[in-house]
């Protein structure tokens, strides 16, 4: 059979929970990783050529390529299909992190004391127990820990399987995260060669355009299906700084989301406001129309590059980015009339704009170079 081998290697510590929640390398977190990066690369591509996918057709095509038995035909009779890709780990073995260690306090507006900087990043695999950060289910995965992933296809399949492998694997090796509060920069994973080299790409300006949508297109859909681009470019940020540790690096993250977020109005109790747009449930600020139950995921993603340092060192640089999507349907339409012009379209760009604002200020644009793709030590 056809494969592709990779060398995963994590840069921030991943909470890949088995049953027992403690870290372990395993693969179902990683075809959810390929799957969900499979969905963007193929909007995205097909959003290029002036196409528009549905919902129904990205689903049939995601089943073919992943597996599903949950499909159903125009007569309702359900289809079942196996997936032709094969996703295999040279040993599926636990994490050795039992503890958090180095981290450092910092200020948030809103709360009288200082915080973890890991704990607010991390809050769930992470809990404060005894005045101290502490792992929920420890271990995890430490930061440096690698796995190799073998992923094989049937010859049948085409070489065109083979070539969205090599697109995904560069997806994930600039982007990707897996894990608990993956979203945050934890379970940062860089992708190598066999022979030790990055993941690399002929033109990686080329390839990051592919994968980017104007705002206001982005805006039409209701899920995170490309990452944004505006008048200035892809919204891919990098920190000023590189750091000297994943946990300075994580530090910084929370510091980044911290300004942004308390940037926002959270509005008056009870109504939806700016910082509503951004995420919810939103700690003290409830919207009596949501109540409790009631999720919207960040759309704002960082990861921690591992890049090289003064004197050959290893640093840790974090990242940004932006897949962006309206608010659900089903969550606008719960709004009573007062307050549904606070969530229109154009109100929910304002926002949008003031925390790309916030981002442009507190990091730069990331460039997307020869260099880059060569040797991994740029972004």
């Amino acid at each position: 059979m056809p494969h592709q081998t990779y060398i995963l290697r994590l840069v921030t510590p991943g909470f890949l929970g088995d049953a027992a929640q403690r870290g372990e390398w395993r693969t179902p977190p990683l075809k959810a990783a390929l799957r969900q990066w499979w969905r963007l690369l193929l909007f995205a591509q097909q959003a290029a050529k002036g196409k528009h996918p549905s919902m129904k057709a990205l689903r049939e095509r995601e089943g073919e390529t992943f597996g599903h038995a949950w499909l159903e035909l125009d007569g309702g009779r359900k289809w079942f299909v196996r997936s032709p890709l094969r996703l295999a780990l040279d040993r599926w073995v636990a994490g050795d992190l039992a503890t958090v260690s180095e981290e450092s306090k910092i200020s948030h507006p809103e709360v009288p004391m200082q915080i973890g900087a890991l704990l607010y990043a991390g809050y769930g695999p992470l809990i404060y127990q005894a005045k101290n950060t502490v792992l929920k289910a420890p271990p995890a995965l430490e930061a440096g820990s690698a796995a190799k992933l073998s992923i094989s296809w049937p010859a049948r399949a085409g070489e065109s399987l083979g070539k969205q492998v090599q697109w995904l694997a560069l997806l994930l090796h600039w982007f990707g995260t897996i894990g608990g509060r993956s979203r945050n920069g934890w379970g940062s994973i860089q992708l190598f060669r066999e022979d030790g080299s990055p993941v690399a790409h002929l033109d990686d300006a080329r390839f990051l355009s592919s994968v980017s949508v104007d705002l206001e297109r982005c805006m039409q859909q209701e899920w995170p299906h490309a990452i944004g681009k505006d008048a200035t470019g892809p919204l891919v940020w990098r920190s000023k700084t590189r750091f000297d540790s994943w946990q300075e690096a994580m530090k910084a993250v929370s510091e980044i989301k911290i300004a942004f977020r308390t940037a926002l109005d959270p509005g008056t109790p009870g109504s939806i406001a700016e910082r509503h747009i951004l995420a919810y449930p939103v700690t003290n600020h409830r919207v009596n129309a949501w109540g409790n139950q009631a999720r919207l995921a960040n759309q704002l993603r960082f990861k921690v590059h591992s890049v090289q340092g003064p004197k050959g060192k290893s640093a840790f640089l974090p990242m940004a980015f932006h897949l962006p999507h309206r608010l659900p349907q089903e969550l606008e339409k719960l709004l009573p009339d007062g307050d549904r012009p606070k969530a229109a379209i154009q109100r929910q760009l304002q926002v949008w704009h003031k925390v790309h604002g916030i981002l442009d200020g507190r990091m730069v644009r990331a460039s997307f170079g020869p260099a880059a793709a060569a040797g991994g030590s740029h972004v």
